[in-house]
Formats: structure tokens, sequence, C-alpha cells
């Protein structure tokens, strides 16, 4: 991603009305059928645009957006790009949509529609900062990655369960232990069998130790392998020899052949943590997606927010040259009433304006809180420029092939796919819990005794003297009516049962949002197609009515309904305009709103389990892009990402 070009932003230019010259004279307006044509190739796009304008020549050009493909390039568009990438058809070439559409043909749809006079001014300055930073979707969706305190939590979250899955592996490692102890008795003698006489009290001295691991392996069974060893010393005459050491190194092996047995029953609580883990990964990449398209939304609002108050400087502008040409005529055939009308006109367009000056503020509030990027804070008194502009041709959709796409992707769908094979698992487990304990028992040793307490004389002799002893057996349980494994089971399969039931809710839901979607695709472009010709036959109704106003003699009366007839058509298509400029952003949330829906709108590459721990903390999973491609590791960004070599200063701005 390179970093945009750093230039001199242009001061506003004030929206003065230069007369038009593009339209033959025997073109009039209220003669001639409105049509909406291509104007000529030579129309600049950054020329301010004429508060009256002949229909032919509102306002087009056929110059490619600043960082966008020119038209017909052949390479495909991409729109935005770092995770939110739409792989979309090329833009139609003029050749191709060079048919002419009347406002009346409305059953015919534009391949593209024509670039409106502000679009190329929203990238620029419009004088409410000291200086302009430019921002684009994939760097602030970047940024966001990066700095955002909500989706560094959210990325916490799948981080927390992945320590799980070790904590239940654990349950196989191998155990081991030391055990010692001391005891020295004096109890009285009750027996004559005690010491061999009744005299004095039991004198006995004991020490014991054992060592020895354990394991608890993935089919159930239980090994356990252990040295012990001691010695003994006591005034009983039955204790031979007296003192005396001893060892017994002992191995124990218990297994399960009914309940408890098998694979799948002691390897669940790792299988339910794997599947938790995984649906904690695709609910954080659902909340991910999410948070960055409240990004994106914040950011088209701050583009649109930029437009209406271009486009209100332009209805005040016109306001104002209708109220200083009746000031200059005052007294001469122009009443007061006349000069109030549009005096109150301008004060009306004039509050309009500094609303709109607010609510840009306020988007580039939003973008801050939504992006926690220091550098964006420090950059709040500055102008932000949006550079990346909607979408305005056409692009087929197919509703099956989106429907398809969101079974196979939606983060949704494979989390409630995840919880049903966990609760699988714990019915599985459950009905293994009905069957009857039986436990096959098997034990030996090798024992040796030395005298004089000689325990490492003991340990040696127990591999030489005697033969090693076993023993082996079977344990056998079973609850009467084994009510509480029932209850179990049964409450396992009911929540099986609801959970498939969610599971069916949940693909319904999504490929109703698929299909909204889809729609409300395809309806956001007619839509903005309506919103422009209304735009163009508001203009046309503008300009016809400022000839009259202008050209028909001086009669009181109806100088002054044809002056409130205009200031009225100005409103209405400066409110087109807003209009149009909304329905143009609605058109890119939509394709926003429908790769959301499909789930292919950004997609977290998922971490082996078995990942190298680096200083103790675990790397965070790589954010990939619909088509598999690494876009950002959740690190800081560069300084130079916001840094001062991408502010740009109009003329005659100095810095330090």
């Amino acid at each position: 991603m390179q970093p945009l070009p750093v230039a001199p932003a242009p001061a506003p230019a004030p929206a003065t009305a230069p007369a038009p010259a593009t339209a033959p004279p025997q073109n009039r307006v209220d003669s001639a059928p409105v049509r909406i044509a291509p104007p000529p190739q030579n129309n600049s796009a950054t020329a301010d645009p004429p508060s009256l304008l002949p229909i032919e020549a509102y306002p087009r050009t056929d110059s490619p957006a600043p960082d966008q493909p020119a038209a017909g390039a052949g390479s495909p568009l991409t729109y935005p790009t770092t995770g939110m990438s739409l792989e979309l058809p090329r833009r139609p070439s003029a050749a191709e949509s060079a048919a002419v559409q009347t406002i009346g043909d409305h059953n015919t749809l534009p391949e593209h529609l024509q670039p409106m006079w502000w679009n190329a001014e929203v990238q620029h300055s419009i004088g409410i900062g000291p200086a302009t930073l430019p921002i684009t979707i994939d760097r602030l969706v970047q940024s966001a990655l990066a700095h955002s305190v909500q989706i560094q939590s959210l990325m916490t979250e799948p981080q927390i369960r992945r320590a799980t899955i070790q904590v239940e592996e654990a349950q196989f490692d191998w155990h081991s232990f030391i055990e010692s102890q001391f005891d020295d008795k004096s109890d009285p003698i009750g027996s004559i069998l005690t010491t061999g006489s009744t005299d004095g009290r039991f004198e006995d001295k004991t020490w014991t130790a054992a060592a020895g691991l354990r394991q608890s392996n993935r089919i159930g069974g239980k090994l356990e392998v252990a040295q012990n060893g001691g010695s003994q010393r006591n005034n009983s005459q039955f204790l031979i020899p007296n003192p005396q050491g001893t060892t017994r190194l002992e191995l124990n092996y218990t297994q399960p052949l009914l309940s408890g047995a098998g694979r799948f029953v002691n390897e669940s609580r790792v299988v339910l943590a794997k599947l938790d883990y995984g649906a904690t990964d695709d609910r954080t990449q659902a909340q991910i997606q999410d948070h960055l398209i409240d990004v994106t939304n914040a950011y088209w609002e701050l583009y649109l927010s930029r437009s209406q108050l271009l486009q209100r400087r332009k209805l005040l502008e016109s306001a104002r040259q209708i109220y200083q040409t009746l000031q200059a005529r005052e007294g001469v055939d122009v009443l007061q009433r006349q000069i109030l009308r549009a005096q109150v006109a301008v004060t009306g367009r004039e509050a309009e304006v500094i609303r709109s000056q607010t609510e840009i503020r306020n988007s580039q509030a939003r973008l801050r809180r939504l992006i926690n990027d220091p550098e964006l804070i420090a950059a709040m008194p500055l102008e932000w420029t949006p550079q990346d502009h909607p979408l305005d041709f056409r692009v087929d959709i197919s509703a099956y092939a989106s429907a398809q796409t969101a079974l196979t992707s939606r983060p949704e769908i494979g989390e409630a796919m995840k919880r049903v094979r966990a609760l699988s698992v714990q019915a599985d487990v459950a009905k293994n819990e009905i069957l009857p304990r039986l436990d096959f028992v098997i034990r030996s040793y090798v024992a040796g005794l030395e005298e004089n307490a000689d325990t490492l004389g003991s340990w040696t002799r127990q591999w030489t003297d005697g033969r090693p002893s076993y023993g082996m057996g079977m344990l056998y349980e079973f609850p009467i009516g084994n009510r509480a494994a029932k209850g179990r089971l049964q409450r396992s399969r009911l929540e099986l049962s609801r959970e498939i039931h969610d599971f069916e809710s949940t693909v319904e839901q999504t490929l109703l949002e698929v299909d909204i979607a889809v729609r409300e695709t395809q309806t956001a472009y007619r839509e903005m197609v309506s919103k422009q010709r209304a735009v163009f036959a508001a203009a046309a109704e503008v300009q016809y009515l400022d000839q009259r106003w202008r050209a028909l003699p001086s009669q009181q009366d109806s100088a002054v309904l044809l002056l409130e007839n205009l200031l009225d058509a100005q409103q209405r298509l400066g409110n087109e305009e807003s209009a149009f400029a909304t329905a143009h952003v609605n058109y890119a949330l939509s394709w926003i709103a429908l790769r959301r829906a499909m789930g292919t709108l950004l997609s977290m590459q998922k971490e082996p389990i078995a990942q190298p721990v680096i200083d103790g903390l675990p790397e965070p999973p790589p954010l990939q892009d619909a088509q598999g491609e690494s876009v950002l590791q959740p690190t800081r960004l560069p300084a130079t990402a916001w840094g001062r070599d991408r502010i740009q200063h109009p003329p005659g701005v100095l810095t330090r």
C-alpha cells in the first residue's frame, strides 16, 4: 500500500456561477424535451459547478476518480481494499454505456451513473480546518485492527479459550509424587501379642517413604509405578529382624471395560474445549466484522456530510446572488417583500451550512472513537478528506451463488455447527455413563528385607531374592435404577435437539439476510438512478424559473410569485442533491452489508493448536481477506502511516 502523494490542498473555491457555454441557444428547457446526454469530453471534474446549469451539461466528467483505475482498464476493481474487498466486474466503458437516457425512461437502467460535481471536491479541502489529512477505507480498517480497543478485547477471548485446550490436554500428563512419614509411638500394651509381655509400653519407631509416577491414559486406564521404602524399630519380640529395613516396588493398573472406557469418552473434554475455541473464534470474527462495518459506516457518513456541506454552500451562494441582485434593484422594480423573502432564504441556508460543518466534526469524532489511533486523535483539528468514492456502476448479483457462499462462509453458521457437535459429544458421553462400572485391576510388586534398618540393602535384595508377586481382579458397580445417568442422557438429548433447531433457525436467518442484502443492493442502484434523474429534473426546473424570473416584465404580483417559485425550486434542487448523495452512499453500504451477509467480509486464519509460544505469549492469529491473502498482523502501524508527511496544508498555511 503506497502512501498517498503529498501535495498542497487547494483552497476552497467560492461557489460562483459561471455562465453556461455548452448549451445551444435553441435548446430552451421550456420548449425542448429534457434529455440526459453525455457532455463534451473536455469538461473538468474539478471546476466549480454553476449555480444554474443547462440540463445537458449537469455535470459530467469521463476522467477517472483519483486513485481509481480508468474506465475499461480491464483490471478488477477493489472496493474497498484491505479486509473488505469486493471483486467486481470492470467498469463499463464509455462506448458501452453511451446510449442516451431520457428522464421518462424509468425501465432502462444505465450501466453507470454520471459523476456529480461534488465528487472530486470532497477529496480536497473545503476550508473547515488548518490542513487536510487524506483517509481511505483501507487505511482506516488497518488502523482499527491495530489500535481499536474493542477489537483488541475481542481478539483476546479466543486466546483465553485456547488456553483451556492446554488445561484439558494436561489430564493425560504424567504426575510425579513423593511421600514420606515418620511415626514415634508410645502406646499402652493391651495384649500380650503386641510385644510378648505386659510390662511397660509399646515403643515403636517407623519411617516410610514412597516415590513414583501416575498417569491416566486416553483409553481410561490409570497406571501407577511406585517405589516404597522404610525402616522399623520397636520393643516387640515378634519383629524379626529388629530393627529392619523394607522396600517394595509396586506396579498398579486399572482399566475400565464399560463405563469410562474408550478414547471418545476420555478425550471428550479436549474435544469440547477445541469446539468451544472454534465457536468463540467464529463469534469473534463476526464481532470484528461488525466493528469494521461501523468504521466503514462512519467513513461514508463523513463522505456524505462533506458532500452535503458542498451542496448547501452552493445553495447558499445561489440565494445570495438573488439577494444581491434584488438589493441592487431596490427602489427600481423590486418590492421590499422580495428582498425580505430572499433574506429569509439566505439566513435559513446559512443555518444549514453551520449544521453540516458540525456533522462533519461529529463524523470525524465517531471515526476517532472506533479506531483509537493516537495519531488520528492528534489529527482531530485537521480536515479529514475521504479519498474513496462509492461505486457508480451496476453489478449483476446472483442470489443463489450468494446464498451458497453464505452457507459455507458465515461465521454464525460455523459457530452453530460447532455447538451442535459439542452437544453431540456430550450426548455420546452421557450414553456411555448409562453402562455399569466394570474395571479390570492388576497389580504386581517385588519386595526386599534387610536387618539393622538398612533400607538401601533391602532395595538391593528386592531384585535378587524371591520372585515378583502379582494379583488381578474385577470391580463391578451399578446404581440401583441408574436415575442420575438416565437423567443426564435425557437432558443431553434434549439440549442437542434444541441446538439442532437453533442451527436450522440460524441457516434460515442467514438465507433471509442474504436475500434481503441482494435485493437491497439491487434496489439501491435503481433508487440511486432515480435520484440522479430527479436531480437533473430539479436542475432543469431551476434553470427554467431563473430564465422566467430574469426575462419577464416587472409585474409586481407575478414577480413575487416567480421569486417564490425560484427559491423553492432551488431548495428542491438542494434536497434532491442531498437525497442522491444519500442514495449513493447507501449503495456503497449495501455492498458492505451484502459481503457481511455472505460471510466474506473478513476471514480469520485459524491457529494450529500446537503453536509455539514466544516470550510467554502466543502470536495473535493473522487476519485475512476473502481471497486468503494476509492483510494485517494486529501490530501498531508505523508512525508515518498517519504522520506529518501525509498532512496537506492549504496554500499560505505554515506549520512548525
